[in-house]
């Protein structure tokens, strides 16, 4: 199977865990906070289902950037060992990295949460590189 169906399968595998709770659950703001909340009672699981957590919770969370912001011309890339977003306005390309997030969150708690990833994607890529502090 393709990398990006793969990806795709991982984010319905979620929605569809997550519909049985809420079944509004989707490519939205509240969605993206439930599932920070299923990560945060996730933080200190076994090193043996944390990876597919990583990855299956990464694809839902970055397939709804993606979808929340279509004008942005998301799409899922490898960047290395890793995989991420690539995000087009005008000439620059920024990008995100759902799967790492995740990870984040299961380590750094609050400090490291999803939402300020999906709510802040628009900020993240029209800010011009001269106004970013790296």
């Amino acid at each position: 199977m393709e990398e990006i169906q793969v990806i795709g399968a991982q984010a319905q595998a979620t929605r569809e865990l997550f519909r049985a709770q809420a079944p509004a659950f989707s490519y939205n703001a509240h969605s993206i906070k439930l599932l920070s909340d299923a990560i945060n009672a996730r933080r200190g699981m076994a090193d043996s289902d944390r990876g597919q957590l990583v990855q299956r919770f990464g694809a839902f969370l970055g397939s709804a950037m993606i979808a929340a912001h279509p004008d942005l011309r998301g799409r899922w890339v490898r960047v290395g060992t890793d995989l991420g977003i690539a995000f087009q306005s005008g000439s620059e390309c920024r990008l995100a990295f759902p799967m790492q997030q995740v990870e984040r969150q299961l380590d750094e708690g609050a400090n490291a949460c999803i939402v300020g990833l999906f709510l802040g994607t628009r900020d993240l890529v029209l800010t011009p590189s001269s106004a970013l502090r790296y």
